[in-house]
């Protein structure tokens, strides 16, 4: 968007629709904030231990029931009523 690019990456999120309304409102604070002096990845400082790999046992191997696998809608979901308000019709073919 007006010569930027920006990428977000969102974790933890309970579904995918959420997942999407998250990134979306990250994409559009980004493109809000003013581009000169905003952070880029090479600038970014490491974070957190750096020697050891973090323990994600709990969070990869933990039994989790269908419904906490499953990113599918209620099946009661309105067909007419959009899954996030950042969805739109596109007025363009994608580039």
């Amino acid at each position: 968007r007006n010569g930027r690019t920006l990428v977000a990456v969102v974790l933890g999120e309970k579904s995918a629709v959420s997942r999407a309304e998250t990134a979306a409102k990250l994409l559009d604070q980004g493109f809000d904030a003013p581009a000169a002096g905003s952070t880029t990845v090479t600038t970014l400082a490491p974070y957190g231990d750096l020697v050891s790999p973090n323990d994600m046992h709990d969070e990869v191997c933990k039994k989790k029931t269908k419904a906490e696998q499953s990113e599918a809608p209620p099946a009661v979901a309105a067909k007419d009523v959009p899954k996030s308000p950042y969805r739109e019709k596109l007025d363009h073919v994608p580039t």
